[in-house]
Order: structure tokens, then C-alpha cells, then sequence
């Protein structure tokens, strides 16, 4: 199996692809090869580059231990910083000082272990991978050829889960990766398959379109000189309410996006302004929208989020794809049909040393035995 590795001295070699998926990778992640991450994602210090195996090209992010990236490109973000802010979700006490303590030490191992020294496989840079086809095979020869060229590194897949990605699930254990827990997703479906009360609260978030006049403008080139109004309605809702570990789009990366058709974007309009938008992305029949925001000075009565996740679920079903939801408002997307699923991020270490194996290890242990239930129960 041949593999190739494309990067900032190489890429111009890269011949155009023959498949659909793989041209639409090239497409997204030249810009970020020869311009670098920061260009488009202002909290994202990692090297970009292209795997070519066989016919696939599969996208990586390389980091050096860097620290202070979003999660999406760092192991001690995700599982430190990022889950020491949704601790306050947890209402009971104690179990939230235990957790706190706990965090504490496993980022003191996590630091002595170079956690964050880690190469990304599949990496799109949003909360939520999509997948092509990667059989048992291409799995082993990308392993085997990342030991040989970056022998100090580990290797991470993220956004694995047993509903869609089973066979790359069981093909990363059957490789020797660690399946360590990282987040609960959900899966809507269509409106014909949903029960009755989830089909109602769907329809009535659609019916608001109507009832409050918001005008649904299908965004293209054409709106680049609206690429900072369109990123503060992210930034409202994924940086200042959520968290700023979250992936920090610049005006450069919706510009970008328009221009090259990187997401299906959609705003939604009341007179001069855009309230709200959204960006979604597709492959192999999987949707889900990395770019989600709208005004949040609002009241709740405006109903954006709902429009919103309305547009999603309508987009879905008109072209027959499945949609990721990502994580967050659980009970909303329970009320519209969304089925939780456990994500996972595979863990390559065996050819590392004991101290850089051990913070993977002991935060497998962790997160598998105490994160996992408290994620089901919906409590993080």
C-alpha cells in the first residue's frame, strides 16, 4: 500500500483527485497547508498536511506539545481545561470537588507525559470528524507509516462511535488502540420516524419561520462582506456561552468558506441582520454543522436555536443524509428525536516508552469508568 504525506513543500504535487471525498479535501485543506492553521482558526497552532493512501487523501494535524489550542487538536484541552469548565453542570458537591481534585492531578501526568506531542488522523479541526471509508488495512498502513516518520508522537482518531464508524471502531481495537471516551453525540431522525410528541416540537420550530417573519437566505460568495456579522453569531453562542476551547473561526475562514463551497451555509434574517446561521458539511450520508450560532442577546421567545435545528433537520431529510447533532442540549435534541451515542478518540502508544504511555492510560481508566456513566446519565 503506497502512502504519500502532502505538506507545505509538497503540496503543489498533488495531483487532483478522482474521487469526490478526496477532491473535496484537497479543496478544504490546501488553504491551511500553505497558510497556515492560524490563518483560519485563531487558537489552533498545528501543522497541517495530507496523507495519500492509495486514492484516499486523509487530512492530519501534527503538534509538538504545544499548549493553549483548542480541544479539537490537544488531549489536555479536551480533558482538562475544557472539562473543568463543564463542571459546573454537576449539581452534587462532592462529586464535584472529587472530580476537580482528580482533574488536577491528571493534568500534572498529562504535562509529564507529553500528551498534547500528538498527530490527529482525520482531522477536519471542527468538534465533530466525519469518516470515509478506511478499511482494516489502511488503518494498519497508516499506523505502521506514522511509527516510522514520527516516532515520538502518538496517534489519535477522534469522533469514532459504534452507531455509524462500528467497523473503524473494531479495526482501531483490533490495532492496539485505546478507546478512551471523549463526549456523548446525538442522531436525529427523520420526522417520519420520530414519535409523535418529538414530530410536533419539529414542526412548530419550523412554523416560527412564518410566525416571526425571519427571512432563510442561502449564504453564498455573494454575502462575503457579511463574514463578521455571521462569525460574532458564532462566537456568541460556541465561544462566549460555551467555551473558548472551542475552535475560534476567523472572518478569513467564512470568507474562505463561501468562496470555495467549504460548508452549506444558511442565515437567518430579521430586516437588516442576520440573527442567526449555520454551516454544515457532508460525507458518506453523515451531516453535521461545525458553524452554529446566532444573537444571544435575544429572548427566548425569538426561537433562533430552534429555527435553526429545524433547518438542520429539514436539510437532513431532503437529502436523505443522517445528522450528527454533535453534543450539548440534551434534552432539546431528545425532544426531536436525537438518539445518544457514546464518541471515542483511538489512542496509539505501543511504540512509545512507559512515560509517555501512562497519562493515556490512566485517563482511559478515568474517563471509561467514571466519565462514561456520568455522560450516559446526561450529568456532563
Amino acid at each position: 500500500m503506497n502512502i504519500v504525506l502532502f505538506d507545505a513543500e509538497n503540496i503543489d504535487q498533488l495531483k487532483e483527485p478522482r474521487d469526490e471525498n478526496s477532491r473535496y479535501v484537497k479543496r478544504f485543506f490546501t488553504p491551511f497547508i500553505k497558510d497556515g492553521s492560524l490563518k483560519y482558526i485563531e487558537n489552533i497552532q498545528s501543522q497541517v498536511a495530507l496523507l495519500q493512501v492509495d486514492e484516499v487523501l486523509v487530512p492530519i494535524t501534527i503538534n509538538h506539545g504545544e499548549f493553549g489550542n483548542a480541544y479539537v487538536v490537544s488531549p489536555y484541552t479536551h480533558y482538562v481545561d475544557y472539562a473543568k469548565e463543564e463542571l459546573v453542570l454537576i449539581k452534587n458537591s462532592f462529586l464535584k470537588k472529587t472530580l476537580e481534585g482528580l482533574l488536577s492531578g491528571l493534568g500534572k501526568l498529562l504535562r509529564f507525559s507529553q500528551v498534547n506531542k500528538v498527530i490527529h488522523i482525520n482531522n477536519w479541526m471542527f468538534s465533530t470528524n466525519l469518516y470515509m471509508d478506511l478499511s482494516e488495512e489502511q488503518i494498519e498502513a497508516i499506523t505502521t507509516y506514522l511509527t516510522n516518520r514520527f516516532p515520538h508522537h502518538a496517534f489519535i482518531f477522534r469522533s469514532i462511535n459504534q452507531f455509524v464508524y462500528k467497523d473503524i471502531y473494531t479495526s482501531l481495537q483490533k490495532k492496539g488502540y485505546h478507546l478512551i471516551a471523549s463526549r456523548q453525540v446525538y442522531f436525529s431522525k427523520h420526522r417520519k420516524e420520530m414519535k409523535g410528541r418529538q414530530r410536533e416540537h419539529v414542526n412548530r420550530d419550523y412554523s416560527l419561520i412564518r410566525k416571526k417573519e425571519y427571512e432563510i437566505i442561502h449564504l453564498n460568495e455573494n454575502h462575503s462582506g457579511y463574514a463578521r456579522e455571521l462569525l460574532d453569531l458564532y462566537n456568541d453562542l460556541y465561544i462566549k456561552k460555551y467555551s473558548k476551547w472551542n475552535p475560534k473561526f476567523t472572518e478569513d475562514f467564512i470568507r474562505l468558506s463561501l468562496k470555495e463551497d467549504l460548508l452549506t451555509m444558511k442565515g437567518v434574517k430579521k430586516g437588516d441582520h442576520f440573527i442567526g446561521c449555520l454551516g454544515y458539511w457532508k460525507i458518506n450520508g453523515i451531516m453535521t454543522t461545525p458553524l452554529f450560532g446566532y444573537n444571544t442577546d435575544l429572548e427566548k421567545e425569538a426561537g433562533v436555536y430552534r429555527v435553526l435545528s429545524a433547518l438542520l433537520n429539514e436539510e437532513s431529510e431532503n437529502k436523505g443524509n443522517l445528522l450528527n447533532m454533535s453534543s450539548g442540549a440534551a434534552d432539546f435534541k431528545i425532544n426531536r428525536g436525537g438518539e445518544g451515542v457514546i464518541e471515542y478518540s483511538g489512542v496509539y502508544t505501543h511504540h512509545l516508552p512507559f512515560t509517555r504511555k501512562i497519562g493515556f492510560l490512566v485517563l482511559q481508566g478515568l474517563i471509561n469508568g467514571i466519565g462514561v456513566p456520568l455522560l450516559k446519565n446526561q450529568k456532563l
